[in-house]
């Protein structure tokens, strides 16, 4: 991708701002859990960056101000029944925010070098999380062996960068299409990909067993998308898909209007589903041009 590329035009005949963004997160604790172990976080980057919704007390961020260049989207969920896993998923949302506001920020102005630069720096925030999460559990001994998943898009325009480790998803929806831009890192994905029919693996606790997260064995893999001004961007926990198939997400992404009611409606239907885990949804699309 060229500096030239960076600036190509959204909505009404402009790089798209955050007044063209329509983005929402909504996290709920879920009917059987004792505590939400889910986190997320919703910011744009302005030479510094400003957060617009997170489930982060306010008093664990500090921020500073200026013009729109990105836009950042993520989930982490912390890995049931271990130890410390809300601590975890806590720990990873902020070590992710703090590089990339002090860091990889560097890589997202318009007239910077894209494409692989901002991959690996995406990479290099997720080892950073990965070590913060490592020497929190090895100093308290109660959150040993915790962990997370993480599932972070960076969107400038054109271009969605993902990185993921873990289960949690990130979709793309565009037209009548709902398309899995992630794939789970799961024992169960491994052995669909080694051969085994998938049919055989479905509903095996090994859906539910990570080979990849964020204080245990890291393997993050990274995506970069082109997006078109209707796409839809969707992130969400497990909880979310353990309830609702690929093709009631779609419906309700295909009929649905702005990310806030979308949210809700997911959230609301997993939960009316059972709600057996935490369930976590971040919606990001461009607003209509009128």
């Amino acid at each position: 991708m060229t500096p030239r590329q960076y600036r190509e035009e959204g909505p009404g005949g402009h790089r798209p701002g955050e007044r063209d963004i329509d983005v929402f997160g909504l996290t709920d604790i879920g009917c059987v859990r004792d505590e939400n172990q889910d986190q997320f976080l919703v910011a744009s980057f302005h030479r510094a960056m400003r957060v617009l919704g997170t489930s982060l007390p306010e008093s664990r961020m500090s921020i500073g101000e200026s013009e729109s260049i990105s836009l950042m989207m993520m989930v982490a969920d912390g890995a049931g029944g271990h130890a410390g896993g809300r601590r975890a998923s806590e720990l990873a949302t902020q070590a992710i925010a703090h590089y990339v506001s002090t860091t990889a920020k560097a890589c997202l102005k318009p007239d910077a070098t894209f494409g692989e630069a901002f991959l690996e720096e995406l990479e290099t925030a997720v080892d950073q999380c990965h070590e913060a999460v490592c020497v929190q559990g090895k100093r308290e001994p109660h959150f040993a062996g915790m962990a997370t998943t993480l599932t972070l898009v960076s969107v400038v325009w054109p271009w969605a960068n993902i990185i993921q480790v873990g289960d949690s998803r990130c979709y793309l929806h565009r037209g009548q299409d709902l398309q899995q831009l992630t794939t789970d890192q799961t024992l169960a994905q491994r052995l669909v990909d080694q051969g085994i029919p998938k049919e055989e693996v479905d509903g095996s606790r090994l859906n539910h067993v990570l080979s990849s997260a964020i204080g245990g064995q890291l393997s993050p893999v990274t995506t970069q998308v082109r997006l078109e001004p209707e796409d839809r961007l969707l992130l969400c926990t497990d909880g979310l898909t353990n309830h609702l198939t690929d093709r009631e997400i779609r419906h309700v992404l295909g009929v649905g209007t702005d990310s806030e009611q979308m949210c809700h409606t997911l959230v609301d239907r997993a939960i009316e589903a059972g709600g057996t885990d935490n369930v976590t949804v971040v919606i990001g699309q461009l607003r209509p041009e009128h």
